[in-house]
């Protein structure tokens, strides 16, 4: 989970609403953190900042298919991609979204596979690896500064869904 919707070229397509209000309502009854943050974005704003799991730098058809298999992790990636998206650069919000992302992983394992004690721990085991992915210094900090500029770029264009006061 890291980036949004990427600049053409990379054939990350927006996400369509549907595509975010299934992450959003479940992030709300699993009672993720964050979900008073991403409350505060219109649609657009979820859409473009979401990428799915895995980073931004994915072929579609790859990410496609690891968020696919990786589906019960999608509100944490929602979350997660949204700090990213608006990321100041600093390593205490990297290190805070980080933590929030592979908090909220071990409670979607927890929400998903509460009776089966085996799919459960297999599923926090996964979130570790993910938490170590997204926390790499070499992909994870670099994708973090990286958005920092390219946020930087879109509120320059004038010309973003972040520039628009739309419909919360």
């Amino acid at each position: 989970p890291n980036g949004g919707n990427r600049e053409q070229g990379t054939g990350n397509r927006m996400k369509t609403e549907q595509e975010i209000d299934k992450p959003l309502k479940i992030a709300v009854a699993a009672d993720l953190e964050g979900v008073d943050f991403l409350s505060q974005f219109s649609y657009a704003q979820l859409a473009d900042g979401y990428n799915g799991i895995g980073p931004g730098v994915l072929k579609p058809g790859i990410r496609a298919k690891v968020s696919e298999f990786l589906h019960i992790f999608a509100p944490a990636a929602l979350g997660h991609d949204l700090r990213n998206e608006l990321s100041d650069g600093t390593r205490r919000r990297f290190q805070a979204a980080n933590d929030e992302f592979y908090r909220n992983c071990l409670r979607l394992a927890d929400y998903h596979y509460a009776a089966d004690k085996r799919r459960r721990r297999r599923a926090r085991a996964v979130a570790q690896v993910l938490y170590g992915f997204v926390s790499a210094e070499s992909f994870g900090w670099r994708a973090w500064q990286e958005a920092k500029e390219r946020h930087a770029a879109k509120l320059a264009s004038g010309n973003s869904v972040w520039n628009k006061k739309e419909e919360q």
